[in-house]
């Protein structure tokens, strides 16, 4: 599923921009962190490995998008994240930090954001919202259309058949026994992955490529979203010339080292 692009990706932000750009951010949050007298969080990781971890781990939910489609990390981590999607550090936990710094933080992060958009790094908020809402509501029709609905049932009586009494992929995923799977946080990181965990994991990913889960369900989400972008198109071509001129500007201000 990595391997493959919904129609309405082009008009976002590649994974490897986007990264930089959390990279970006976080910098200019930083900056205004020290401005404010306060110490940012610290990380030992360098600029690139950073932005290098956000394109794992969002590549890594790419494989997640219908089913379980990784069958080597399930059969390892079940539905918990594998090591390689946390990046080179644990994730700062908010709670062990001071009152006062958390409000900073959300001060400093909202006005990051302003100055991106302001230096030309990111597009509009209107244009950019349009097409990650389309996304997200053809995702949702997609997942009540009858086709994939049909090849659900095929996949419940595969995990059936395996002693995996679920009716939708969604329905194992979010089983209450996988405690904190599918987190970033570092109780999750610490999270036991149980045999049975990883069991049911591993035969999610089998019947989805058994009843081509995968396929279905992404054929139908892409024929919903073309018809989306024929809707939309001036405003959806704009919005990729926007995305564009904030690439090159992302990548000039990251040779910069800024």
């Amino acid at each position: 599923m990595a391997e493959l692009r919904l129609p309405l990706e082009t008009y976002l932000l590649d994974h490897e921009h986007a990264g930089k750009l959390e990279v970006l951010l976080l910098g200019l949050r930083d900056a205004c962190l020290r401005d404010k007298g306060f110490t940012p969080p610290s990380t030992n990781v360098t600029r690139q490995q950073a932005a290098a971890g956000y394109v794992r781990l969002w590549r890594y939910y790419d494989t997640r998008r219908y089913a379980i489609s990784d069958r080597a990390t399930a059969r390892r981590y079940g539905y918990h994240l594998p090591p390689f999607t946390r990046g080179a550090a644990a994730p700062v936990s908010l709670g062990s930090l001071s009152k006062p710094l958390r409000q900073a933080m959300t001060t400093c992060g909202e006005r990051a954001a302003e100055e991106q958009q302001a230096k030309g790094l990111s597009p509009g908020q209107e244009r950019s919202g349009l097409a990650t809402d389309l996304k997200a509501r053809d995702f949702r029709a997609s997942q009540s259309d009858p086709r994939v609905l049909a090849v659900f049932r095929k996949w419940s009586a595969c995990m059936g058949r395996k002693g995996h009494p679920y009716a939708t992929p969604l329905d194992a995923a979010a089983d209450r026994r996988w405690k904190l799977s599918g987190r970033r946080t570092a109780a999750a990181l610490r999270a036991e992955v149980t045999p049975q965990e990883a069991r049911t994991a591993a035969a999610e990913a089998d019947c989805a490529y058994e009843t081509n889960v995968l396929g279905v369900s992404f054929a139908v989400e892409a024929e919903y979203e073309n018809r989306d972008i024929e809707k939309n198109a001036e405003a959806l071509d704009g919005l990729k010339a926007d995305n564009e001129r904030a690439a090159r500007n992302i990548d000039r201000r990251w040779a910069l080292g800024e």
